[in-house]
C-alpha cells in the first residue's frame, strides 16, 4: 500500500513537472516584445566624471542622465544599460551643462560595456575597466 502511495506521488509530480513545462513552451507569446540580442544583454554604459565640468548625456536624442566629478558628488556613476524602449544602437552625447557638445559615441554593444571618462581636459571613451588616465585634479572643471 506505501509503494503504491509513493508511485502514485512520484507519477503525479512527474506530470506537473511536464504540464508546468508545457505551460511554459506554449506561453512564448512571438508578439511579446523581443528578448536583448546576447550584445545587447552584456552591454552598459558607465559614465565617470573624475574631474571634468558637469555634464548632461543624451541617448538617441534623449536626456538620460546627468555626472558630475568626483569632488561634487554623493552618489554612484551613473549606468545605462538597453531595454525595449532604449534599444541599441545608441548615438550618445556628452554635453556641458548649457548644451556645448563635448564627445559624441555611437554604441552598438558589440564591443562590450564602456566607460566615458570625463576629465578635466576632454571627454574619451574607452571599454569597461580601462585606466582613467593620470590622477585627478585637485578640483572640478568649471
Amino acid at each position: 500500500m506505501r509503494r503504491q502511495s509513493y508511485l502514485r506521488r512520484l507519477v503525479s509530480l512527474g506530470l506537473a513537472v511536464w504540464l508546468a513545462g508545457a505551460l511554459v513552451a506554449c506561453s512564448n507569446d512571438s508578439s511579446a516584445s523581443p528578448a536583448p540580442t546576447p550584445s545587447a544583454a552584456a552591454f552598459f554604459l558607465l559614465v565617470v566624471d573624475i574631474d571634468g565640468p558637469p555634464v548632461d548625456i543624451q541617448i538617441n536624442g534623449k536626456s538620460a542622465g546627468s555626472a558630475v566629478c568626483y569632488a561634487a558628488r554623493s552618489g554612484p556613476d551613473p549606468t545605462f544599460a538597453p531595454s525595449n524602449t532604449q534599444p541599441l544602437p545608441w548615438s550618445v552625447v556628452v554635453l556641458r551643462h548649457g548644451g556645448r557638445v563635448l564627445a559624441t559615441f555611437q554604441e552598438d554593444g558589440v564591443n562590450g560595456p564602456r566607460t566615458v571618462f570625463v576629465r578635466a581636459n576632454g571627454v574619451t571613451e574607452a571599454s569597461y575597466g580601462a585606466n582613467p588616465g593620470p590622477a585627478p585634479a585637485a578640483s572640478c572643471a568649471a
